[in-house]
């Protein structure tokens, strides 16, 4: 599951990492995994870091948290989860040649569109292994960035990735996971955070 909400207008960016750590909250409440007394606060001090920073529960759920530009999400799964939320922006050509191999600039022809799509794939995955950007960007590529995009090398993972748009702003919002998931998106009031 993946819940959703946006910030309104005039609300303090700094507040997404908070807001993002209340969609946690609310779906561990939600799976009854949470007591409603517990603070977001609490839920915080229940995680741990993994040797590459990635929070965790040793007990379970998986969780991945992201926010970009006032959207905030988090999925919680019971299997390993990597999400990531961008908006649609402009990349330099010094930007592509880091994060793109030959065969995905031709995948994306250096639209921006299709290059945040590629983006969030990429950081969903790193998400995912808990390797952040030590797993390297041009080191994880895309064979395809169509309805499910498929990615080179070893291992299996799905993901799920879907346009929104907010604000008048365009972003991709892309979840991966070990095995195929039903996809939910659920979208949540922030004022209830």
């Amino acid at each position: 599951m993946v819940y959703i909400t946006a910030m309104p207008p005039g609300e303090d960016k700094r507040r997404e990492h908070y807001a993002g750590w209340a969609l946690l909250r609310l779906g561990l409440m939600e799976l009854g995994r949470c007591d409603p007394a517990e603070t977001v606060e609490d839920v915080m001090g229940l995680a741990q870091k993994g040797g590459h920073g990635k929070p965790y529960f040793p007990s379970g759920p998986q969780f991945s948290i992201s926010h970009s530009r006032g959207l905030i999400a988090c999925a919680i799964e019971t299997e390993p989860v990597g999400l990531d939320i961008e908006r649609v922006r402009e990349f330099t050509p010094g930007m592509i040649k880091k994060i793109c191999t030959e065969r995905e600039l031709m995948l994306t022809g250096g639209d921006n569109r299709l290059l945040t799509k590629l983006w969030t794939c990429k950081e969903s995955h790193m998400k995912l292994t808990g390797l952040g950007f030590s797993q390297g960007l041009r080191e994880t590529e895309f064979l395809t960035l169509g309805g499910s995009p498929e990615m080179a090398g070893e291992g299996e993972h799905s993901f799920c990735c879907t346009q929104l748009i907010h604000a008048g702003q365009e972003f991709w919002l892309t979840l991966c996971t070990a095995r195929p998931e039903d996809f939910q998106l659920m979208w949540t009031d922030y004022n209830i955070l």
